[in-house]
This record gives C-alpha cells, sequence and structure tokens, in this order.
C-alpha cells in the first residue's frame, strides 16, 4: 500500500465540496456504499488545481482511497461510532466562513457559486458527517499507537543521506508591543462624533450604509461597512461581545476595542453566524502620546540589556500585543499555526530588523505601524535561527518522530483492512479493475 495511504482523500476533502457533479457511474463498491466516478474526478481536479503531480495513476490512488473510506464508514456503523449534530454545525459553518472570506464575505458571491445557505448545509450535513464519521473511525484504529525513541532513530537509518530533505531556514520570534495611550481630549472628541454619528442613524434616519461611506476609516466603507458573515472566533471580543447580544436591524451604542470606536448593526443571522456592517472611527495620537510609549518601552529596553527580567516574563505583563503576550511574547505563523517563520513568510520590516541579530539579541524600541493601522512602538527578539539544511535528529526530531508515527499507523491500517476484507463485499468495476491498488478489493468482485 502506497506511503500516503488516505492521506490524498483527507487533505483535499475540505476544498472539493459543493461542486457541481459530472455524469456518473458506480466504480466500486463497499459493503452497501458506493464509489462513484464523479467523486474521483472532482478529486482529481482539485489536486491539480492545488498543484500537485498527477498523471492516470493518481486517479487509481484515490479510487482506493474511496474504497478505504467506505470501508471505515461501514466499520463506524458496526461499532456505533457517532459524531453530534452540533460537531456537524460546527463544521458546516467553518466551512461557510472559509468560503465567505474567500469571497470577499459577499453572500451574493457566496450564493452564485454554491447556492442559498441554506441549500448549502442540506447538501452538506450528509457528506460532513461521513467525513468525520470516517475520521473518528480512523483515530480509533491508530489512537493506541506509539512509537518509541528506538524505533524512531531505527527509521531514520533507514533512510539514505541523498533522500533526506531539505528543511528551510527558519526562525522564531518574539516580541514587546507598546501602544499609545489615548488622551483625555481625543477620548473625548471621537466619542462625541461617534455619537453623532449614531445620532444620524437612529434619531435622523439617515442610512446606516450611507453614513459608513461618508464618515467610517475602515477599509468596508466602500461597501456601506458590510464585514459579511462573521464568527465569534474572526472577530475582537469586544465586537463580539456586542454584536452577538443584538437583535437583527439593531444599532449598537459607541463602544471601544484596539482598532477604535464603532458602531455596529446585525443584518443576518445564520445559525453561529452573523452578517454585520459597522462606522469606525480611530483615535489621533499625537507626537506626545507615542513619546510616553516610546519611553515605557526603553524601560523595559533597559531592564532587558541589564539582565534584570526576561523577554518572556515581560511581554507576559506588559505587551498590548493579545495575540503574543500570553505565548512570552512568541509571535505566531497564521500560515501554519506555530511559531517558526520561513524567510519568505516573514513581514518585510521584521526580516529587516533582525536579519543582523544574533539568537537571543534584541533590537532597540522602534515606532511602527500595526496591522490595524495604529501607531505602536515594540522590541524584537530573535529567539531562534535554523539554517537551511538536511533533516537530521538533532534540529529535526519532531518532524522525524511525526514521518516515522505516520509510517506506523500506516501499516496498522493495512493490517486492518487485510483483516476486515474477507469478510466484507467488495467489488471494483470497468475502469478500475487495472489499478494495482485494485487487487485487493477485487478478491471479493462477484
Amino acid at each position: 500500500m502506497r506511503a500516503v495511504f488516505f492521506l490524498s482523500l483527507m487533505c483535499t476533502a475540505n476544498l472539493a465540496f459543493s461542486q457541481p457533479k459530472p455524469l456518473d457511474r458506480i466504480v466500486g463498491k463497499v459493503g452497501g456504499s458506493l464509489v462513484l466516478e464523479s467523486d474521483i474526478t472532482i478529486q482529481y481536479e482539485q489536486m491539480k488545481l492545488q498543484g500537485y503531480p498527477v498523471d492516470e495513476s493518481s486517479k487509481c490512488a484515490l479510487f482506493e482511497d474511496f474504497m478505504f473510506q467506505k470501508l471505515l464508514l461501514q466499520q463506524a456503523e458496526l461499532d456505533s461510532v457517532e459524531v453530534s449534530e452540533k460537531e456537524v454545525e460546527a463544521e458546516i459553518n467553518r466551512r461557510m466562513q472559509y468560503h465567505l472570506a474567500r469571497l470577499g464575505g459577499s453572500e451574493a458571491e457566496f450564493e452564485k457559486h454554491y447556492g442559498s445557505i441554506v441549500a448549502f448545509k442540506q447538501q452538506e450535513t450528509p457528506v460532513i458527517r461521513e467525513e468525520m464519521l470516517v475520521r473518528e473511525m480512523r483515530s480509533n484504529i491508530v489512537s493506541n499507537i506509539k512509537i518509541t525513541p528506538v524505533e524512531i532513530r531505527h527509521y531514520f537509518s533507514t533512510l539514505s543521506p541523498d533522500s533526506l530533505p531539505i528543511v528551510p531556514a527558519k526562525y522564531e520570534i518574539a516580541e514587546i508591543l507598546i501602544k499609545p495611550e489615548m488622551n483625555s481630549f481625543e477620548r473625548q472628541r471621537v466619542m462625541n462624533e461617534m455619537k453623532r454619528v449614531r445620532n444620524d442613524i437612529v434619531k435622523d434616519g439617515r442610512d446606516f450604509g450611507m453614513v459608513a461611506k461618508f464618515e467610517s476609516m475602515d477599509g468596508s466603507k466602500d461597501a456601506g461597512g458590510d464585514l459579511g458573515y462573521i464568527s465569534r472566533e474572526q472577530v475582537v471580543s469586544e465586537f463580539a461581545a456586542v454584536a452577538f447580544r443584538m437583535k437583527i436591524g439593531e444599532v449598537s451604542d459607541v463602544f471601544e476595542s484596539e482598532f477604535g470606536f464603532h458602531i455596529l448593526q446585525v443584518l443576518e443571522r445564520k445559525g453561529q453566524l452573523l452578517r454585520v456592517r459597522h462606522i469606525l472611527k480611530k483615535p489621533r495620537f499625537y507626537s506626545t502620546d507615542i513619546l510616553k510609549a516610546k519611553t515605557r518601552a526603553d524601560s523595559l529596553y533597559e531592564l532587558l540589556v541589564n539582565n534584570k527580567g526576561s523577554f518572556a516574563d515581560l511581554a507576559s505583563r506588559f505587551s498590548q500585543d493579545a495575540a503574543s503576550k500570553g505565548n512570552g511574547g512568541m509571535i505566531t505563523n497564521q500560515q501554519s499555526g506555530d511559531t517558526k517563520f520561513a524567510p519568505e513568510d516573514l513581514d518585510p520590516d521584521i526580516a529587516a530588523r533582525i536579519s543582523h541579530l544574533n539568537e537571543g539579541e534584541i533590537t532597540a524600541p522602534e515606532a511602527f505601524t500595526d496591522y490595524s493601522g495604529s501607531n505602536a512602538v515594540r522590541i524584537l527578539k530573535l529567539v531562534t535561527y535554523k539554517e537551511a539544511h538536511r533533516a537530521n535528529l538533532s534540529d529535526d526530531y519532531e518532524q522525524i518522530k511525526n514521518a516515522a508515527l505516520q509510517i506506523k499507523q500506516q501499516e496498522a491500517m493495512v493490517k486492518w483492512v487485510e483483516k476486515k476484507l474477507p469478510s466484507t463485499f467488495s467489488q471494483v468495476n470497468e475502469g478500475y479493475t487495472h489499478c494495482e491498488q485494485s487487487k485487493r478489493w477485487i478478491k471479493k468482485s462477484n
């Protein structure tokens, strides 16, 4: 069985749903479940779009993946494996959020591609439930598979030096971020402006969207402040706390977040998603405000260079970046979800600032403009730097461990399939009988 047994299907499944199916025919059966030509075609086309090298043999590999999926599904039913309606709903919402974000939050564009949200949910619910049952069943089979350090070293010893992958250079970076404090005059000025804007809408009856176009300082103003559909996880806590307790059509009071001052209106509610529009005004920070922030950062810098505090401790106590302060200032790579950055993943400004540092060194405090367009001051630390190299046990133990564990799990899955197939009806139809992978499934063909 090939090394990526069943992985290609699971990697592409999340992106290939809700596509129109070509003319169908049954190409395989496992128990009472069918594998359709369209299933394979859609996955094949998706792999091409994602840049995977594919040829006709790829369809044979996908065919086996689907046969295996059906076998897992049958066993899940026999073992009474269940997934809750809440879990299914959460996954549907996650996929909707992905598509809405990719389409700029436009419900009209979503409906153009996938039909109405109600139809989307009706179509995807059984598909998603099946995928989750399969995932749960596979997890049950391999959950007890462990790997020892001896096995990891043995696996690594079997790899030829020339076959070892090149691991790209990686950085880990931490920051302490200090934001200027809004002075009382500026706070009152912006509050007065926002109260006037709210009165224009609530008391004078002006259209919210039109007011947003003229008054808002957010990038959504050209769309009348429309942010499309959001979940709680997509917005800052202050925004979510207001939005998710409001009624449809209601206009909020003025409230504050790290981005500035907001007024929002909820337009629609779809399950755990809200379609909202808002008006944002950002405060001005004057040179004296920024100087005060720089002074606070300078004092922290002095503590660091005089070894009177650790970077992680000071970041946890004083940094005003909510995303990193809870992790000792470590910046998370949004693409990978961990703290390691390839050179091309780094913000160009950060890359320029840390390029001359050695591990453990820090930069002097420097003013900059953050992702929200606000002024701030930060201190950066180069925590670790690994040059590009061939994989080795010293530097890449976790990656090698995961690869060895995956192979051991795949071997366990092969044994499980071989044990189950003799008592399971399976059938391979014309078009896939020539595939090498089909041999194990043809044994039970009628």
